[in-house]
């Protein structure tokens, strides 16, 4: 699965911020892309990628979700889903965020290279300390974390509806 969507990292100008508005608009409007399950980058571009996602009723992951938690909302309202990597388990924001995302809704990422642990690239086995830490933020069992996590990867690349209660 790749990673599209759009950056709107400082500096970028507004005619960069276009450019990359139309060429992801055009991504969602591609006929196959909606029979696929898409991972979404929205760095200083939370808003613009949800409405876009929410108006296309793509299937899509919202990979390091860094906006606001207004934004957020609109993205449980449109069905996207959320990734936890080890650095938002450990930042006072990405905590804020675990603490308001609906449990049915989140998938694990390491994000390797970019994200660290201990110092070094994370790598797959670090899902094991995003598991350990969503546990203890939803106050259940490792096990039950695992759990709820495997099921949701399998809702997400299904395709099921997730129910949010």
């Amino acid at each position: 699965m790749g990673e599209v969507g759009l950056d709107f990292a400082p500096g970028t100008d507004r005619r960069e911020r276009t450019r990359q508005v139309h060429a992801f608009a055009a991504v969602l409007d591609h006929g196959l892309s909606r029979a696929k399950p898409m991972t979404v980058h929205s760095r200083g571009a939370a808003k613009e990628t949800v409405e876009l996602l929410a108006q296309a009723g793509q299937r899509a992951l919202l990979h390091w979700y860094s906006g606001d938690l207004a934004t957020a909302d609109d993205a449980f309202t449109a069905g996207l889903w959320f990734s936890v990597n080890p650095s938002m388990t450990r930042s006072k924001k990405g905590r804020s965020l675990i603490d308001r995302l609906p449990r049915q809704r989140v998938l694990c990422e390491t994000d390797g290279p970019y994200c660290t642990t201990g110092g070094r690239p994370a790598h797959p086995a670090d899902v094991t300390a995003v598991a350990r830490s969503l546990a203890e933020a939803w106050s259940c069992s490792e096990a039950d974390a695992r759990s709820l996590l495997s099921s949701n990867a399998v809702a997400f690349l299904d395709g099921a509806p997730s129910e949010l209660p």
